[in-house]
């Protein structure tokens, strides 16, 4: 199956508290194309997955806007959301006001996920200081790019965990800004934070206002230590001196493998 979406908008305006409270849940398609999708008002943006496919299918999204109306938090709630069997491509997208901006898990597949992002995004517009807020969570995916990425807001900025994987992956980020507000007063907040098995590049980020910046943590659930290798390149680590924390970290390394660093600015 193929699935084609071009300038498709789905807005709910109403204060109504419907049981519907999801845009778009498309699953088991071969091809996804979308181009120029407008969301406005749900709880739950755009949803993908692929359990019941043999291979892995393809999403390419381009031009995609989701934006939550509403002021109020529900305990489950999205702006775009990949399952399994999903390799992505995503450009050109703005995500607002979720407490997860985009969430990608692959936890359950055999066939795992690869994703690409450019020119994305990710903004965390409510009220609430959510400790659970997060604006781009990746598991268990064997390959991860971002270039020109926009993270702003959310306690943790960019969460990468591929614990549960049986081989390394790979993961090259360049051109990330990741901004928190000064005035946060979390128990705790990471900028980037990568949980083992896996290989970095990392260039040009600027990381703002994190009880920790950048933390390369390796381990596993098994118990067993799967090192973290990393190339660290032009990298701007900045806390505000008015922020209350009782513990920051500009970079924090925790049974790191071969790292790398050049052009490093932590304050």
């Amino acid at each position: 199956n193929t699935a084609v979406l071009t300038n498709v908008s789905v807005h709910n305006s109403g204060t109504a508290n419907r049981s519907v409270n999801q845009a778009i849940n498309i699953s088991n398609v071969s091809s996804l194309q979308g181009t120029g999708i407008s969301i406005l008002g749900y709880p739950k943006g755009l949803e993908l997955a692929n359990p019941e496919l043999t291979n892995t299918g393809t999403a390419t999204i381009s031009g995609l806007s989701i934006r939550k109306s509403e002021d109020n938090q529900r305990t489950e709630e999205f702006g775009l959301k990949i399952g399994e069997k999903v390799v992505l491509s995503l450009s050109d997208a703005e995500i607002e006001g979720y407490i997860i901006g985009i969430d990608i898990d692959a936890a359950e597949s055999q066939v795992q996920n690869n994703a690409q992002f450019n020119n994305v995004r990710v903004l965390y517009a409510g009220a609430l200081d959510r400790q659970d807020a997060y604006g781009i969570k990746v598991k268990n995916i064997s390959q991860i790019g971002a270039d020109d990425t926009e993270i702003d807001g959310f306690a943790y900025g960019m969460w990468i965990d591929n614990q549960a994987l049986a081989t390394t992956a790979n993961a090259l980020l360049t051109n990330i800004r990741v901004r928190n507000s000064a005035s946060a007063s979390r128990t705790e907040d990471y900028g980037i934070k990568i949980m083992s098995n896996m290989n970095l590049d990392i260039s040009n980020v600027e990381i703002d206002d994190y009880s920790t910046g950048l933390a390369l943590i390796s381990g596993s659930d098994s118990g067993a230590i799967t090192r973290n290798s990393a190339l660290l390149t032009n990298i701007r680590v900045r806390n505000s001196s008015s922020s209350s924390r009782s513990a920051a970290h500009g970079i924090k390394l925790d049974n790191p493998g071969n790292i790398t660093a050049d052009d490093f600015e932590i304050e």
